[in-house]
């Protein structure tokens, strides 16, 4: 599971753990390469197996916390042929926890089996796309009380609470002086907001919804070989149209900023014949791809902006303004060649 080895969320006691039944000895370290944005944590050694203990970070709403959990419950007993994080209740029966010093709040999962992916072996990238259609078969059975409370993409406004108003944002919204670049920069944002907006209230409207992973990726599951063996990081779980997890796993799977056309479009062709042998888009879904890839990018982008103004500085983060562009100029050269290889591996007329 992904994480940050700071210390914002306090110190990691085994003593802290006595509310768990687990066997002694017990011992806490930390993840070596466990990196992330969202989360930190530690590796548990027991007498009885190992254990991750995760501190939340980003996510402080205990409530939201504690629906994750209940949704990742239920997946455990989905009959999924991969693991899914299951929480580790207390003696008491609790599933999350503060931290100590009240610096947010810890939960106790079973350890996941499997390890890295190989992100460039097509017949990995492949499963990990029947993977996905699997989950989401599962996650249309999905009890509506067990409904994660998340707003879906598409709701632009309510993705970071100081970025209310992203169709109209200006330098001056974000603290930034009314020059150059930041004119311009912000001009291209709102230019593709605008087709973005068109988008959402149209073709997105209309897409297939259920509940979904919301972060689908090569870096939030496991694998032995080309099999994998775990998915995990449900926090981003929500309603929201179903190819919204296709487009989060191409952009994880193409890496415009590292891979050329054709490995980039091989192995997006990989992974959408993956999802074709455990589930099927429809031809509404293939044709917006290329949008929701940018949408994606636009949610992200937005999280990260309203995270720069919280923290203070909001110059640090407008690499992901560059980053945007970056995917509009790459989809309008090869968006066509992208939709043709997917259309191709899950037949071009949908379902």
């Amino acid at each position: 599971m992904s994480g940050e080895l700071g210390e914002a969320s306090g110190p990691w006691d085994v003593a802290d753990l006595a509310a768990y039944p687990l066997v002694p000895p017990m011992a806490v370290a930390p993840l070596v390469g466990a990196g992330g944005i969202n989360n930190q944590v530690r590796l548990v050694e027991t007498g009885a197996g190992r254990f991750l203990w995760k501190g939340y970070l980003t996510h402080a709403d205990p409530a939201r916390i504690v629906a994750e959990h209940r949704l990742l419950a239920w997946l455990a007993g989905a009959g999924l042929p991969f693991a899914t994080p299951a929480p580790v209740p207390t003696r008491e029966g609790a599933t999350l926890l503060p931290a100590p010093g009240g610096s947010g709040w810890r939960a106790l999962f079973d350890w996941l089996p499997g390890g890295t992916l190989d992100r460039r072996d097509p017949a990995t990238i492949a499963a990990l796309g029947a993977a996905l259609g699997t989950l989401h078969h599962a996650l249309t059975r999905l009890p509506d009380d067990l409904r994660p409370p998340l707003a879906p993409y598409g709701e632009l406004a309510q993705i970071h609470p100081l970025i209310p108003a992203p169709y109209t944002l200006t330098p001056t919204a974000l603290g930034l002086p009314e020059v150059a670049p930041y004119v311009e920069q912000l001009a291209e944002w709102r230019a593709i907001l605008a087709e973005m907006g068109a988008f959402i209230v149209g073709p997105y409207a209309a897409l297939p919804r259920q509940v979904i992973h919301g972060d689908f990726g090569p870096g939030n599951a496991m694998a032995e070989g080309d099999r994998i063996t775990a998915i995990f990081d449900f926090e981003f779980a929500m309603w929201d149209a179903r190819a919204i997890d296709l487009a989060a796993g191409l952009a994880m799977t193409i890496r415009i900023w590292q891979l050329d056309p054709p490995e980039s479009l091989a192995l997006a062709g990989a992974f959408c014949r993956g999802y074709l042998r455990t589930n099927r888009l429809t031809a509404a879904e293939i044709a917006a791809l290329p949008q929701l890839l940018i949408l994606r990018e636009v949610v992200s982008t937005t999280w990260w902006l309203g995270r720069a103004l919280a923290a203070g500085d909001v110059r640090l983060r407008l690499t992901q303004l560059a980053e945007l562009q970056q995917l509009v100029v790459w989809l309008d050269e090869h968006g066509a060649a992208l939709v043709t290889v997917i259309g191709r591996e899950m037949g071009e007329e949908g379902r």
